[in-house]
């Protein structure tokens, strides 16, 4: 390692951050109007450690290292702050140290006199671990601000729903209305029970992926007599193309209302998305310490580049795109069976139709 390298980049980190400031004003929109003195914070800081890591003197210990792994770290989330209040995207942080990465080579290097190579890579590790560290916190506070709008959301919601249930139920009491305005009622409230459902799955899946996970009690629970329970309730809705395949007592410790949930999101999938004339067949299997459900349809397959998604937040397969709702099932299903130290799976295939499979520890 060069102390030339370092001396050069201490000798003209002025004239760096100056050029880089012209730059950064010229191609990133959201630096427009911010002053210079705001726009460079910690960027001086980067070109001293850009300086350090190529001077021969520092020792590198194991607790220097580490010390300067967490001055990066604290770099990166002090950087993605000062970025948020100016509406910065994602692309725009990146482009930030794309340029001073370029403004550095030009000041260090011309084409008759190239850095040592071990300096040029020392750059470039440090440019790409920094990037890295700062998209990562920017993911990480996008995640906060979306889990936070859900959580408000839900709250503010609540009330005008519980507002309209008691309204509904008023005017249904009420023996002077005719019954066309009964009925109205009775839809009115029916689809006041469902939202109320979908207010219930978004702050179940908030809560899950903001890392707070569900509170609930376990007991003896009968999987095998949850699942009739289930589908007979399922029937009454959406007609007899439910299968139920269950020939023993399934029994274990889990959460009884968790794990109807699971059944529920996961049959109902399977009735959308399955080809409408086959059935849905459920089927439970166990050994001595699982237990296993499978909900199976036929129809489409989910390609495999998707199945990961499935299980994310507001996601669903692009066969399922016109369907109405938050996409928030398949992502209750995944924090349930994780808090049951369970397992679900896809396999998905033209022949032989679609699978989730759920492997619950007794």
């Amino acid at each position: 390692m060069s102390n030339q390298t370092a001396d050069q980049l201490k000798r003209y980190s002025s004239q760096i951050l100056a050029e880089w400031i012209i730059r950064a004003h010229q191609e990133i929109p959201s630096s427009w109007g911010v002053t210079s003195l705001l726009l460079k914070d910690h960027f001086q800081a980067l070109l001293d450690q850009l300086a350090d890591a190529m001077s021969n003197t520092a020792v590198r210990t194991h607790f220097r290292v580490a010390q300067d792994r967490a001055s990066a770290l604290k770099f990166a989330k002090q950087h993605q702050q000062s970025r948020l209040p100016l509406s910065y995207t994602l692309a725009e942080l990146v482009r930030e140290f794309q340029i001073m990465r370029q403004v550095v080579f030009q000041f260090l290097e011309t084409k008759d006199t190239p850095l040592p190579l071990t300096d040029r890579n020392i750059i470039l590790n440090i440019f790409e671990q920094t990037v890295s560290d700062v998209v990562v916190r920017f993911a990480e506070v996008q995640n906060e601000i979306q889990e936070h709008f859900s959580l408000t959301l839900v709250h503010d919601l609540r009330t005008p729903v519980f507002v309209a249930k008691v309204c509904t139920n008023i005017i249904h009491r009420d023996a002077s209305i005719s019954e066309n305005a009964r009925r109205a009622a009775e839809k009115i409230n029916k689809n006041m029970d469902r939202l109320e459902s979908m207010l219930r799955e978004l702050l179940d899946v908030s809560r899950i992926r903001a890392g707070m996970g569900l509170i609930f009690e376990f007991e003896e629970v009968r999987l095998d007599d949850l699942a009739r329970e289930v589908v007979q309730d399922l029937k009454g809705i959406y007609g007899y193309r439910l299968e139920l395949h269950s020939h023993e007592p399934v029994a274990g410790t889990w959460n009884r209302a968790g794990l109807r949930r699971v059944m529920e999101n996961l049959i109902v999938n399977a009735l959308k998305y399955g080809t409408a004339d086959t059935p849905v067949k459920i089927t439970l299997t166990q050994n001595a310490t699982e237990a296993t459900f499978t909900v199976h349809n036929s129809g489409n397959p989910i390609a495999i580049e998707n199945q990961p998604k499935l299980f994310e937040k507001f996601m669903r397969a692009s066969t399922a795109e016109s369907t109405t709702g938050w996409g928030l099932g398949l992502a209750l299903v995944s924090g349930m069976v994780a808090a049951h130290r369970g397992t679900v799976r896809i396999e998905s295939t033209e022949t032989a139709g679609t699978d989730f499979i759920v492997t619950l520890p007794k």
